[in-house]
This record gives structure tokens, C-alpha cells and sequence, in this order.
């Protein structure tokens, strides 16, 4: 439906009513999702400001930090699974 993650905020900004942006939660957890959980932050952090490349600033901060809380969520369930706890 979607080709982009920019398609998809357009689609999210359109749908709600304030002002700020709708940080679209499933691309952006798809698509860490696919990632290792030993990616780097920073890697992280490069993957989807390249993604966001034409958002604002604002924007692409807010998508950052979003992926960055899906990717520490990840590794913690990884290592809860993995560690037996």
C-alpha cells in the first residue's frame, strides 16, 4: 500500500488531528525487527536516519528514538529468552 516510510508518515500526519508526528510504529518495527540484535546503536540510528532522509529533523528524531526503544526491547527479550530468566 505503502512504497516508503515517508509515504507512511504522510499517511499517519493525514490520519490524526495534532500537530506532531504519528511516528509510523509498524515500519519502524518491522524493519528493526530484521535487524541483529547485536547491531549497533549507532548502526540503528544510521539505518533509519538514511530511511527518514527527507523529514525534518524533529521528524527523524523522533523515528531514531523510536526505533532505538524497539531495538534495546528486542535485545532484552533476547536475552531474558536466552539466558533462561
Amino acid at each position: 500500500m505503502y512504497d516508503t516510510l515517508e509515504a507512511r508518515l504522510a499517511a499517519a500526519e493525514k490520519r490524526t488531528k495534532r500537530t506532531t508526528l504519528a511516528v509510523p510504529k509498524g515500519a519502524i518495527s518491522f524493519i528493526v525487527g530484521r535487524l541483529h540484535v547485536d547491531t549497533s546503536d549507532a548502526e540503528v540510528e544510521a539505518n533509519i536516519t538514511k530511511r527518514t532522509a527527507k523529514l525534518t529533523p524533529a521528524q527523524q528524531r523522533k523515528c531514531v528514538a523510536y526505533a532505538l526503544r524497539c531495538h534495546h526491547e528486542n535485545r532484552g527479550l533476547y536475552n531474558r529468552v536466552m539466558g533462561g530468566q
